[in-house]
């Protein structure tokens, strides 16, 4: 049978070494700030664990790498790695289902659209129509 630290080394040099480091630092630091609005029509189902936390700052990791990337690239002049760009728009789709997959096990309602899911202040999970202007999905890559 193989060890973790097996599995620990397979991944580290995929999205889920990414997500593997963020979850062991323990530094979950929620970026969104929205709060939870009842009156608004959200609806709490529950809160991500803390993995799924890790799931989201490492999308938001590999985003902001890519975009500060892609503005480099820019400012001096030069042409964006689109191969780079198209695999870390991959890595956070596959993490993002991932994601979502793990709030319907864990709240325990499979049966949900996850597009009328979406994560607030303090990473409460809530059923709403988000605004247009929001991205649930951390994918936020440049190409």
């Amino acid at each position: 049978m193989k060890e973790l630290k097996e599995l620990f080394a397979a991944q580290k040099q995929t999205p889920l070494g990414l997500v593997n480091k963020i979850f062991f630092e323990e530094k979950f630091v929620c970026p969104i700030e929205q709060e939870v609005n009842e009156e608004a029509g959200d609806v709490l189902l529950g809160e991500l664990s803390d993995y799924e936390k890790a799931i989201v700052l490492a999308c938001q990791q590999i985003a902001e790498k890519n975009n500060n990337a892609a503005e480099e690239a820019e400012k001096n002049g030069l042409k964006q790695d689109k191969g780079q760009s198209y695999l870390d728009k991959l890595a956070c789709e596959a993490l993002s289902n991932l994601l979502w997959n793990s709030i319907h096990q864990n709240i325990g309602k499979p049966a949900i659209d996850s597009s009328f899911l979406t994560i607030r202040k303090d990473w409460k999970v809530v059923s709403a129509i988000p605004e247009p202007s929001f991205e649930v999905r951390c994918i936020g890559i440049r190409m």
